[in-house]
């Protein structure tokens, strides 16, 4: 008998298939150009697609309220989750 799926990986899979991960083409960027005061709570990435747009991938693991991060000027809040994306588009 198989065991469950993992929530952890469904959710991983779930945010690849909204986002189209693998059909942009992302180049991971780690956190250039990513401002993150709460970088003690906060893994946050950043890919940039072969049309030069920004997804900021997000660790939450306590899934926090209230956070945001910077990225090109703007403010962008953090959803509480433990896992979530912020696809910031063209800068």
């Amino acid at each position: 008998m198989l065991a469950p799926p993992n929530t952890f990986v469904m959710d991983i899979k779930a945010i690849r298939d909204r986002t189209k991960w693998w059909s942009r083409g992302l180049r991971y960027q780690d956190t250039m150009g990513v401002g993150n005061p709460y970088a003690d709570r906060l893994d946050v990435r950043r890919f940039d697609d072969t049309a030069n747009r920004t997804i900021l991938a997000i660790d939450n693991y306590q899934n926090l309220t209230g956070l945001t991060v910077t990225f090109a000027g703007r403010s962008y809040l953090v959803e509480p989750a433990q896992l979530s994306v912020i696809d910031v588009g063209s800068y």
